[in-house]
């Protein structure tokens, strides 16, 4: 699994450093109790009001409110905030998402993760990673995202993104866990959606949609599928992230 592009400035090593520690002596959550409630409520980016502690937050990485432009490896991107998220010890998570300028169909978007610490009645950053999470086409990054406690003791974000060809639709997940060290992408891509009722016509469709339906935390993950085919896929950990279990790839279909 990958770890996001990191962007972090030394003065700030020592406090990542600190808080890397700090969570190290927390206890790790019980395994092995499948989980009750639900995995995640996801959300369209951007569909809601942001509250005021992504706004600062955003406001103090990016250095302004609102939108803010971004030059990445040579390529320009408008950033906005989604959510925060409590990490605990003071630091919380940033979660943006960046639409690329002046793009092209094939062309994708970028998902950006901050972590940042209290010190006082001010917000410093610890450290920045590009690159994290699923994005879309058409210069698109994430389009719907969600924040789960139930895969282990780290948060999670859930990020949603995709795109279509020539009628075929598909949408994508991946779990990307906040760890102390900075955020990991414990999953690859995870097909949620599938629709060729733009090949064929809707009376003909195929239609496929996925929900993340129940976790035992530090060992797996079901994903439910609904629409013309029905059936349940499980991924089950391993060393840094998930892999599916009993098979090489997904049942649902692709474009």
């Amino acid at each position: 699994m990958k770890l996001g592009r990191l962007e972090i400035s030394a003065w700030t090593r020592f406090g990542l450093l600190m808080f890397v520690i700090a969570g190290s002596l927390l206890h790790d959550r019980a395994a092995g109790t499948p989980t009750g409630a639900p995995l995640l409520t996801i959300r369209d980016v951007h569909s809601g009001r942001i509250d005021a502690r992504t706004a600062t937050a955003f406001r103090v990485v990016f250095g302004q409110a609102g939108t803010a432009p971004v030059r990445y490896e040579g390529f320009d991107y408008d950033f906005r905030p989604v959510t925060a998220v409590e990490l605990g010890r003071g630091v919380i998570a940033l979660f943006s998402t960046g639409i690329l300028r002046f793009a092209g169909h094939p062309s994708d978007g970028l998902n950006a993760v901050h972590y940042l610490a209290r010190r006082g009645r001010r917000l410093v950053v610890l450290g920045g990673w590009f690159g994290i999470g699923a994005s879309g086409s058409n210069g698109e990054a994430a389009a719907r995202w969600g924040v789960t406690r139930a895969l282990s003791r780290f948060p999670a974000i859930y990020s949603e993104g995709g795109g279509s060809w020539q009628g075929c639709r598909v949408k994508f997940a991946v779990l990307t866990e906040l760890r102390r060290a900075g955020p990991v992408d414990v999953t690859d891509l995870l097909p949620v959606y599938y629709s060729n009722a733009g090949m064929v016509g809707e009376e003909n469709a195929e239609t496929v949609e996925g929900t993340l339906s129940s976790a035992i935390p530090n060992r797996s993950f079901t994903v439910r599928y609904s629409g013309t085919m029905r059936f349940s896929e499980t991924y089950v950990r391993t060393g840094e992230g998930y892999r599916l279990a009993g098979a090489r790839e997904s049942r649902v279909p692709g474009c």
